[in-house]
């Protein structure tokens, strides 16, 4: 899928295989491990209160060397918006998080989203926070607070790709 790129040791997985990765221990006391899934199972709930529908989506998941359990993981969505917009374009969401405290937790949106295991991460709606104790009481809002934020997106998206094609790129002095 355009947009997610994992060249630097990770592994092309589905949503569930993402489902049942193992989870690691906790990096100290104020470490807590939340399952990627949940922020992928919150992120569609979200999406599908604003009768928003997925396309595709493709995941990747990065293995610490010594353990082998996983420590990176990294997403893409591809949003459906053909109700909003037509089919030339897309706005795409990107996942990344760690459970060995090496990233925060991350969601970006836009039209042109970039999500690289060389931890490249790119959109025009960013949300990130660590993954700490009390990490469940906040990322449901800033998945919420971010999701809201599409729909006028979209539409933004439309309006400005709508008045690209309208110009006559010719008349301007360009061949």
């Amino acid at each position: 899928m355009k947009g997610i790129m994992l060249h630097c040791g990770s592994e092309a997985i589905d949503r569930s295989q993402l489902a049942t990765l193992p989870l690691p221990e906790p990096k100290g006391p104020r470490h807590h491990i939340r399952p990627v899934i949940d922020e992928v199972n919150e992120v569609t709930d979200l999406l599908s209160d604003y009768g928003i529908k997925l396309m595709t989506e493709s995941y990747g998941v990065k293995s610490d060397k010594d353990t082998g359990m996983p420590a990176q993981f990294f997403g893409l969505m591809e949003l459906d918006f053909s109700e909003i917009t037509n089919d030339d374009y897309a706005l795409t969401i990107g996942l990344r998080g760690s459970y060995d405290k090496s990233i925060s937790r991350g969601l970006v949106v836009g039209s042109n989203v970039f999500v690289c295991d060389n931890l490249c991460f790119s959109g025009e709606i960013s949300m990130r926070t660590k993954q700490t104790l009390n990490i469940n009481g906040r990322i449901r809002e800033l998945l919420s607070s971010s999701v809201a934020q599409i729909p006028e997106l979209a539409f933004k998206q439309d309006n400005r790709f709508n008045r690209y094609k309208e110009v006559d790129v010719g008349k301007h002095g360009v061949d």
